[in-house]
């Protein structure tokens, strides 16, 4: 049989996977594998998930979870320089990339996908700065890009992405714009932002227009930021942005490159945190580059 590391996050999206675990297990035994399970913990790394990866031959990973946790995992894989394909049964609130890779949200549409053992390899984006790591949708900094690690849980579960949008809209009147320095392998950016985005997939939160024209296998990262406009601006930009119509809109800065680094001009902001796929990331100032291909995904 071949050997397969189940990793699932029982908190993930309605908190519903735990009930159909028994099923789950079923449907891989079936298909030939051999499944070694792990429950994940809250804030964990999961390093001990991995605690047996270069002892046992593992054919693949599947993760059941939402972004956070694939997150964790593809950094646990790129730790240990592992060839191994991942599979995704999407759990989450979001599900960012599952919904750039068509993967269906049912638990029987998701292990179809796996049992059909088609493979595609995406980019990962690589973060460089007071910590290294990976990403696989989007690294963000400003205005919203803290709201899916500040969200309370349980607000999340209850009214799914409806719990972001709720959450952004209470930090608009309140925040102020970031002096950035942006330099890419072309050119060099100087500008006052509310919001960055740096996109290996196309969404972020659930909204999957904001990095329309981004591709996950292309080798480039899409950079998409929103210039400090006045307030009476930022909704009719916001709704652009939900549309998909945002990328020429002369408060956009958007440009590709397999290189960006992102610097503060103003020091007077303490502890300025991104986001990286839901999580709480490094630092500025940060270095991003595109590691082409390099993990093999399950898709349709």
């Amino acid at each position: 049989m071949k050997l397969l590391k189940l990793i699932y996050n029982p908190v993930s999206g309605n908190k519903n996977f735990s009930k159909a675990l028994d099923y789950c297990i079923d449907k891989l035994q079936s298909l030939g594998y051999l499944v070694n399970l792990y429950r994940t913990e809250r804030n964990q790394k999961l390093t001990k998930a991995f605690f047996d990866i270069e002892k046992l031959d593992y054919d693949a990973i599947i993760t059941a979870g939402g972004d956070g946790t694939i997150n964790k995992v593809i950094n646990q894989i790129q730790r240990y320089d592992l060839d191994i394909p991942l599979g995704i049964i999407p759990t989450g609130t979001a599900n960012d990339l599952a919904a750039h890779l068509n993967i269906p949200y049912n638990l029987d549409g998701a292990l179809d996908i796996i049992a059909k053992d088609n493979l595609k390899a995406i980019d990962l984006g690589k973060i460089t700065g007071d910590e290294e790591n990976f990403f696989v949708n989007v690294c963000a900094g400003g205005m919203f890009a803290n709201v899916a690690h500040q969200t309370d849980r349980k607000f999340k579960n209850t009214f799914g992405k409806l719990a972001y949008y709720l959450n952004g809209l209470a930090e608009v009147s309140t925040f102020e714009a970031v002096s950035l320095k942006i330099t890419t392998s072309k050119t060099v950016i100087e500008e006052e932002v509310l919001l960055f985005l740096i996109f290996n997939g196309s969404s972020a939160g659930g909204f999957n227009n904001l990095g329309k024209s981004a591709e996950i296998d292309d080798g480039l990262l899409d950079l998409v930021a929103i210039k400090n406009v006045s307030f009476n601006k930022l909704p009719a930009l916001l709704l652009k942005i939900l549309q998909g119509n945002h990328i020429k809109d002369e408060n956009i800065i958007h440009c590709k490159s397999n290189y960006m680094k992102l610097e503060m001009l103003d020091n007077n902001i303490d502890n300025f945190k991104i986001d990286v796929d839901g999580e709480v990331g490094p630092l500025l100032p940060i270095e991003v580059s595109i590691c082409f291909n390099e993990l093999k995904i399950f898709v349709p």
